[in-house]
């Protein structure tokens, strides 16, 4: 795994000689991965200052039809249509201040034997939290996504996060601070720390439709309490993630770079808290004219992780491997990529290693007004299954 990345990352240095991505692209290749919505600027130059409060904010709305046309066991052929929608908002009090919140709109639990249509889907709040921003320095305290990963939001194509989504850490309750620090020759870096807890509060319900406790199809739990464990569910600020994010400026330009390590506290009926790490590497580069590549690779390993089966739940090491690519021309896009992800068992019965493969690829298109049309295929060989997927979404973003 070490080679692995290490010839990525010189492949990734290699490419700076193509030229860096334009600059309608630089937010593809952001340094800094807490989504933070920030105060709008004054388009007029004349203006002297954006005034307050103000609101800005992010609608994503994406419907996505999956189509399992061939799996092991023939029970899990079968079709499931569904939307992935959030809408973030930022109330800013002034320059430094502010209000974030977000809304989610998801299924709560994966179909199982039976196709669906926008069936099992759940509205709740994702984020809420007071953010404040001044000469570099960053504070934030309420519910928090904390920045662990960056694999589950920039891995390439429909399917590219699937496996990353595993280690996302979201909706906690917690504070963090951060540190940025700007050089002209070697880039910007900032240096985050989170202490957080999950979420027991009254906003973890979800609205709408609400998951069934005991159900083991569950993505998604409705307003946890202890007895239902789970990692960082234990009552305590005893959570925590310390995460380095930045580019390279001027020594690799359009390379950036994601270094993180979290503790996360054993809940009800764990003997042992999680310890992870992960680093992740995102490149641009313009080969030609109007034709831009985009690499990534992200490798994450977990100790005495949580593993959670109808049977109940055991600990285990995992380790993650997702590289790929999305490569473009014009508003026209092709995404790859391949995640290998290993679990290893120990108990007192024997040792069991598992070795599960996702790939996966898609093509789409960007129109300039916010729709992005995409369809794609995988074929996923993980947990005991063998499934090959093709799936087309539709999304739409609208920022103001």
């Amino acid at each position: 795994m070490v080679r692995l990345i290490s010839a990525l990352f010189l492949a990734c240095l290699a490419l700076s000689f193509a030229g860096p991505v334009v600059a309608e692209d630089e937010a593809i290749v952001e340094a800094f991965a807490r989504k933070v919505s920030k105060p709008k600027e004054p388009t007029d130059k004349k203006d002297a200052a954006p005034s307050y409060p103000s609101v800005t904010g992010l609608l994503e709305v994406n419907v996505q039809n999956d189509l399992y046309y061939k799996a092991t066991p023939k029970g899990n052929r079968l079709n499931d249509l569904y939307t992935k929608s959030e809408a973030s908002l930022g109330l800013h009090l002034d320059s430094a201040l502010s209000l974030q919140t977000a809304f989610k709109y998801e299924p709560q639990r994966t179909p199982n034997v039976h196709s669906r249509v926008f069936e099992d889907e759940g509205l709740w709040v994702d984020r809420l939290f007071v953010d404040y921003q001044r000469r570099g320095w960053s504070a934030y305290v309420g519910k928090i996504h904390p920045t662990f990963s960056i694999g589950y939001d920039r891995a390439p194509g429909i399917f590219g996060n699937d496996y990353a989504k595993d280690y996302e850490l979201k909706e906690k309750l917690g504070f963090g601070l951060g540190r940025k620090f700007e050089t002209e020759a070697f880039g910007a870096h900032e240096v985050l720390f989170e202490l957080f807890q999950s979420d027991r509060s009254a906003l973890g319900r979800s609205y709408l439709r609400h998951a069934k406790r005991g159900d083991g199809n569950l993505v998604r739990q409705d307003r946890p309490t202890e007895r239902d464990g789970g990692l960082s569910n234990d009552g305590r600020f005893d959570s925590y993630v310390v995460a380095l994010n930045g580019d390279f400026g001027q020594a690799a330009p359009n390379l950036v770079y994601h270094l993180a390590y979290r503790r996360l506290g054993a809940g009800l009926g764990q003997t042992t808290a999680e310890h992870g790490t992960v680093g992740a590497l995102q490149y641009g580069a313009e080969l030609a004219k109007d034709v831009k590549l985009k690499p990534f690779v992200e490798a994450a390993k977990l100790r005495h992780t949580l593993a959670t089966v109808p049977q109940g739940a055991f600990e285990r090491d995992a380790l993650y491997l997702t590289s790929g690519f999305e490569l473009g021309w014009t508003e026209w896009f092709w995404a790859f990529s391949r995640t290998g992800r290993n679990f290893d068992t120990n108990n007192s019965n024997a040792n069991v290693e598992t070795h599960d493969r996702l790939v996966a690829t898609s093509i789409g298109y960007r129109f300039d007004f916010g729709l992005v049309t995409e369809i794609g295929w995988k074929d996923d060989r993980g947990g005991g299954t063998n499934t090959k997927s093709l799936g087309a979404r539709i999304g739409y973003a609208l920022e103001f």
